[in-house]
């Protein structure tokens, strides 16, 4: 196996991107994500706070998610294209 490890800082997160190339032919794309916390003064009582975990008094870490895609586009015996439309009936 191969393995090729990126790692990028983006604000106050560190994401950790590994490639693993296996003899099979087999690749497996992997992500952890990483940081501190974005907190954020509470504007509204912490029992009251539906968009996000109450830190302390008045303060509190958002509700979010990362989403992360990859796009492959493997050139398997050559980079010409052609599309093909049969027609039945």
């Amino acid at each position: 196996m191969l393995a090729v490890r990126t790692v990028a800082e983006v604000y106050n997160y560190d994401y950790v991107m590994d490639t693993n190339f296996y003899i099979d032919g087999t690749i497996e794309p992997r992500v952890q994500t990483s940081g501190y916390i974005q907190a954020a003064g509470g504007f509204m009582p912490y029992w009251r706070n539906k968009f996000g975990y109450h830190l302390m008094y008045n303060v509190s870490g958002s509700l979010h998610n990362h989403l992360i895609a990859w796009k492959v586009d493997l050139d398997v015996a050559g980079r010409s294209n052609s599309v093909n439309m049969h027609t039945i009936g």
